[in-house]
């Protein structure tokens, strides 16, 4: 955040790991290089309560549908995937939100590593 940025190592670390995995994509290297793995936890909006309300008729993007896939994650993960590195998956977001959830449970899962098995396995 602008209120706490990443330390320069760490930033440098994250566009390695971008550039290695567009390279892998377009085929510069063979190594294979997995995408940057972003892990969100969170409550109830940002597991995706509600996102498909469109209480004003306001035309969304059509292609968001049901709670996890409209919530704000997975949208973090189209804006760089297909935005940002031309449609091509640099990046993934796995979002462990859980409704009534606070910062100290994300802190927990973090600390302890309680991982769904789907984020283990990345």
């Amino acid at each position: 955040s602008t209120l706490s940025p990443a330390d320069p190592a760490t930033t440098k670390e994250l566009l390695k790991i971008i550039s290695n995995r567009l390279k892998h994509l377009t085929n510069e290297t063979s190594t294979y290089h997995p995408p940057l793995h972003i892990l969100v936890s969170g409550g109830s909006v940002t597991w995706g309560m509600g996102c498909g309300a469109n209480p004003v008729g306001i035309p969304g993007p059509g292609k968001y549908k049901g709670y996890t896939a409209c919530a704000w994650p997975a949208r973090l993960e189209n804006l760089f995937n297909e935005g940002l590195f031309g449609n091509n998956s640099v990046v993934k977001v796995s979002n462990i939100a859980s409704g009534g959830a606070s910062s100290e449970v994300g802190k927990v899962v973090l600390e302890y590593k309680l991982f769904p098995a789907q984020v283990k396995k990345d």
